[in-house]
């Protein structure tokens, strides 16, 4: 049997080391690199506000009371109320949110730009009824080409059929129904101290409390307010969303 020379046995003892260490040094990178890389949903990386009310949703969870209440009131809207609620629940966590829905939106009812990127959302106000996979594989087709670094937003009072469930979860879109919903509500009133509720119509001042005018419902850029009938003269406004402020737990 051939003994291996001094020289050439050391060579191989140092390359040996050096090929392990650097093995050290790839392994304590991954682990490194595990524990401080954002979470992910659907398959994508989570940086932002949004991204973190989206991450304690439970979809085990029960309503309780306040939230069927608030279920209940959001189911009263009329569609196009419903989309301008959605999009403020967006604006609370800092997202610049457009509603785009109309006879013609090809399946997207809001863009929301935030972190550098576009996501979008399509909204349903349902009572009782589902929503297909045949409304969900219209949403996704709309979308998918321009989608990028996006994310699809599925979002109903209602129902998720089980067939369009299982495609949204193929698909990697975000889909909330009343129950989570809800929940969406209740966690941007955590992260952020403020309460979005609807605001009924009924609550709209009687008349305007600088010049004593009527007040309406005006539209602008897509987006509703209630308004002075003697604008230009007077320019009062306010929204029609309800938005208080809540004390922090301690």
């Amino acid at each position: 049997m051939e003994q291996t020379s001094g020289p050439l046995y050391l060579t191989q003892f140092i390359l040996t080391i050096s090929i392990l260490g650097g093995l050290g040094t790839t392994l304590i990178w991954g682990i490194k690199r595990v524990f401080t890389t954002p979470l992910t949903i659907g398959g994508r990386r989570s940086f932002d506000r949004l991204d973190k009310v989206i991450r304690r949703l439970n979809t085990t969870a029960t309503l309780d009371s306040d939230d069927k209440i608030l279920l209940h009131n959001l189911k009263s809207l009329n569609p196009y109320e419903f989309e301008q609620y959605v999009a403020s629940l967006f604006e609370a966590l800092g997202c610049a949110a457009k509603v785009v829905g109309g006879p013609h939106d090809g399946g997207v009812d809001l863009r929301i730009k935030h972190n550098g990127r576009t996501d979008y959302v399509q909204c349903k106000k349902f009572i009782t009824q589902f929503v297909t996979v045949g409304q969900m594989r219209d949403f996704y087709g709309s979308i998918v080409d321009g989608l990028g670094a996006g994310r699809g937003y599925f979002i109903t009072t209602g129902f998720f059929s089980i067939e369009a469930r299982n495609f949204g979860r193929i698909k990697n879109l975000v889909l909330l129904d009343g129950k989570l919903l809800a929940q969406f509500v209740r966690a941007i009133e955590a992260e952020t101290g403020t309460i979005n509720y609807p605001m009924q119509h009924h609550s709209i001042p009687a008349s305007c409390p600088r010049c004593h005018g009527a007040l309406h419902v005006r539209y602008f850029e897509k987006r509703q307010f209630v308004g002075c009938t003697n604008y230009p003269t007077c320019t009062y406004s306010h929204s029609l969303w309800a938005r208080t402020t809540v004390p922090k737990q301690m």
